[in-house]
């Protein structure tokens, strides 16, 4: 679950909105804590506070942006320009022609909040909006969040029921909101239920982790008079109001547009309505005080299991010259590269690509993975996952490795004394309607007495790839294919369905209550209408075609009734899951490595016992400080423990985390660590620790070092190590 504290604005932001909007601090603290008040700010875009909502300023928003008809971008700098200069506070980018994400950056340049309507790009990068799927709508709303966007309008209260309510209470001038109308044809294509609708808490986890403001979009606004009392706008205000409460529990604030295209006498009773269903549109996200230090450790551990630049920056130069691609440093260390022309090779591969990820540029003169760089390098291509480039190339890498993938492979081991097998699988988890709900890989570790331990496929992170023709066990003995699987599903599979099972079953919890409300609603509404219409018959009453009306009534109360009963058992199918397309895609042996008793390289060798004594020395050791330890040594993460210590007030937050990688010696003596710790420590800077533990024979001394990498370590290429003497190791410890 989301907690508040991602949401809080630090001291001197706080300090700076206050001022700004002439309010006291802990009052304005209150009033966000409280979800009466929001500051969407990105933190990857700094610009001066915007607050919105209960006791501050009114806000002003301008929408921008370019059509198919006119596109210019410099007109688009200038009408952003001219905005804020005559007092917007905030803009909105709805483009929908041209360069859209070169058009947004031009947006995102301006001193303000920005606002983005996602499924304009969605469809745009299908080409038609019966192309966009749930894989690329949310590719495109993670995108955005990445761009600096601060809030993004998305039309989550547009779902089957919304669809059906049109159909059954005709418009006069059916949907005029552009993303509304997207929606609807979305469901109406493809015969699926929206994905921002049923994805909500995937969708609400995309924006915890970006830190951006959502604006649950007005999708079924009336186009006239009319249609300001149909049946689909309320039934949205309804799915709305949901949408707002579940939200609430999981922590992240948003807006609610308001009611627009309607009578003036309309509004102060839609208001009034929408803020009574949604409990004032921004909802309470806490209720309890807790230190504001409670941000540090939930961004901690987010910014652990992010997929960060200098990973995909690896992936993408050692995958490249399989695809043709010669990337080029444009200076060193700059991690900006020249690329040039595409490689024929991949141009099949990136149309048939094109409707999830956009169309593949046949030349891209600069690239980098990093988007901080794009500030003072505007021109430059940002390639990351869900990149046309990114995608193409990891694609054709998979396509070319799959041969040797299933030929099979030989790696070292360094501290392995006995070889040992891996074999890489994949399973999806099905619903019961046959839609692949969620697939994962995972590795089964063969030893040579025949035992089988399930491993996280990070595992190749700390291997050798062995560069020689090496003799490996022939295997004979060993478990094959049906016992490997039978381990796999007891240890593998089945909690990695119970997993997955356990976040459908919320989701549907949560589809079906919203299900349940509404038609239920629904199902009551139109009883009165036919209680009615069967009163005036007894009454006598025949101003109007009473008999007609009543069959009428009914036959829209059986279709009610019928299509809530379908959809309760579409949603017990949906809750159903299995594992489904099981598949093998190689195998591996690991030797141990042939140098490990070299004299230079067997101090570094990890002893199995002496390892076991130092492990829990440290466990010991941070518990005795009070702190929560979890072991993650057969995750391959990195790091071997994670150390969270508990807030004051309340134990189950955690106001800061350590990521613990241990080394024990017998003795006291050098330390080696993995290119993958290595790079580990690099990625996570200070809230990386190494905890070294000397005299493990004897008597154990724990020696912490805070972001170890800045220490002298010296690459060991031959065993892809990088080891530090043990002077280095006392001197850095406090």
């Amino acid at each position: 679950m989301v907690n508040i504290h991602d949401f809080l604005p630090d001291i001197h932001l706080l300090n700076e909105t206050a001022r700004a909007e002439s309010i006291d601090n802990e009052r304005l603290l209150r009033l966000i804590k409280a979800g009466r008040v929001v500051i969407p700010q990105n933190p990857l875009r700094p610009h001066p506070p915007c607050a919105i909502g209960e006791g501050c300023r009114v806000k002003v928003n301008v929408n921008v942006g370019t059509s198919s008809n006119l596109c210019d971008p410099e007109l688009e700098r200038e009408k952003a320009g001219a905005a804020i200069k005559n007092g917007a506070h905030a803009l909105m980018d709805l483009s929908t022609g041209g360069d859209l994400p070169a058009i947004r950056k031009i947006v995102l340049s301006s001193p303000v909040p920005v606002g983005t309507v996602p499924v304009y790009e969605a469809v745009r990068r299908a080409g038609s909006v019966q192309d966009v799927d749930a894989d690329l709508l949310f590719n495109v709303i993670r995108d955005h969040c990445r761009d600096g966007v601060d809030f993004l309008t998305l039309h989550c209260g547009v779902n089957q029921d919304v669809l059906r309510s049109l159909r059954e209470d005709p418009r006069r001038m059916g949907v005029v909101s552009r993303g509304g109308a997207f929606h609807v044809a979305m469901m109406a294509a493809r015969e699926e239920e929206n994905p921002l609708w049923k994805e909500f808490d995937y969708l609400c986890e995309i924006l915890a982790e970006n830190q951006v403001v959502v604006s649950l979009g007005d999708g079924m606004r009336p186009g006239c008079h009319e249609d300001a009392s149909k049946e689909a706008k309320t039934v949205e205000y309804l799915n709305l109001g949901r949408l707002s409460r579940h939200a609430h529990k999981l922590g992240i604030p948003r807006m609610i547009e308001g009611p627009g295209h309607m009578p003036l006498e309309q509004v102060g009773y839609n208001v009034r309505m929408i803020k009574e269903i949604t409990n004032h549109a921004l909802e309470g996200l806490a209720k309890k005080e807790l230190n504001l230090s409670a941000i540090l450790g939930k961004s901690e551990e987010a910014k652990e299991k992010r997929l960060v630049p200098e990973v995909i920056e690896d992936f993408f130069l050692k995958a490249a010259p399989i695809s043709g691609l010669s990337p080029k440093p444009l200076r060193q260390d700059a991690h900006i590269y020249r690329l040039g022309r595409v490689s024929r090779m991949l141009w099949a591969l990136g149309e048939r690509l094109e409707p999830s990820y956009g169309k593949l540029g046949r030349e891209y003169k600069q690239i980098t993975f990093d988007k901080e760089l794009l500030n003072d390098n505007p021109t430059t291509e940002w390639v990351t996952p869900g990149h046309p480039l990114f995608e193409a190339v990891r694609c054709h890498t998979l396509q070319k490795t799959e041969d040797d993938l299933r030929s099979g492979a030989i790696f070292y081991d360094l501290h392995s004394q006995e070889p040992y097998r891996l074999d890489v699988y994949s399973a999806a988890v099905k619903d019961g309607q046959g839609k692949v709900v969620h697939r994962r890989l995972f590795v089964a570790q063969t030893n040579i007495d025949g035992s089988i331990v399930v491993r996280q496929p990070t595992i190749f992170l700390k291997l050798t790839a062995s560069a020689q023709q090496s003799e490996y066990p022939e295997g004979s003995g060993l478990p094959e294919s049906d016992a490997l699987e039978q381990v796999l599903l007891d240890k593998a599979f089945q909690p990695f369905l119970e997993e997955i099972q356990a976040q459908r079953t919320k989701e549907i919890e949560t589809i079906e209550r919203h299900m349940e409300i509404s038609l239920t609603e629904l199902i009551a509404r139109q009883n009165l209408v036919l209680g009615e219409l069967t009163e005036k018959q007894q009454q006598g009453i025949t101003s109007q075609p009473i008999a007609a009306n009543i069959k009428q009534a009914g036959d829209r109360l059986d279709d009610l009734i019928e299509r809530q009963e379908r959809r309760r058992e579409e949603l017990q199918r949906e809750r159903f899951l299995s594992i489904s397309e099981v598949k093998n895609h190689g195998r591996a042996w690991v030797l141990p490595h042939p140098q490990r008793k070299d004299p230079g390289i067997a101090p570094m060798v990890e002893n199995e016992e002496i390892e076991r004594i130092a492990v829990q020395a440290v466990i010991a050791h941070e518990e005795a400080r009070g702190w929560e330890v979890e072991s993650v040594e057969l995750d391959d993460r990195g790091f071997d423990l994670i150390s969270r210590r508990p807030h004051a007030e309340d134990p189950k937050t955690f106001v800061e985390v350590r990521f613990i990688e241990v080394k024990g010696r017998a003795a006291v003596g050098e330390i080696a660590l993995t290119t993958h710790e290595f790079d580990t420590a690099e990625r996570l800077k200070d809230d990386y620790w190494l905890y070294v533990v000397f005299n493990c024979a004897t008597n154990p001394e724990i020696y912490s070092i805070k972001n170890p990498a800045v220490l002298g370590w010296e690459p060991l290429v031959k065993i892809e190590h990088y080891h530090l003497e043990a002077e280095g190791i006392l001197g850095a410890s406090p």
